[in-house]
């Protein structure tokens, strides 16, 4: 049985840190998936529910603080950096 490959989301407002952090991700072959802002990155953990988040803290809008909050409401068992 094939193992299922680990998801991991990206939330980061600075794109080329999303992409070297995907590029990283990727080539260690976990499947990526990345967001701008809050009302992205919740849309993303709804419709995909990541193993891990890597959660900048400092993003317009929707702080990373508020962005937790809500991706534990949906789902405790979602590991947050």
């Amino acid at each position: 049985m094939e193992k299922k490959k680990k998801k991991v989301l990206i939330v980061d407002d600075q794109n080329g840190i999303r992409i070297l952090l995907m590029e990283v991700f990727n080539s260690e072959g976990y499947t990526t998936f990345q967001a701008a802002n809050g009302k992205a990155a919740l849309d993303i953990v709804r419709s995909d529910c990541p193993d891990l988040v890597l959660l900048d803290m400092k993003i317009p809008g929707m702080d990373g603080l508020e962005i937790l909050k809500h991706i534990k409401e949906i789902n405790t068992e979602i590991k947050v950096i």
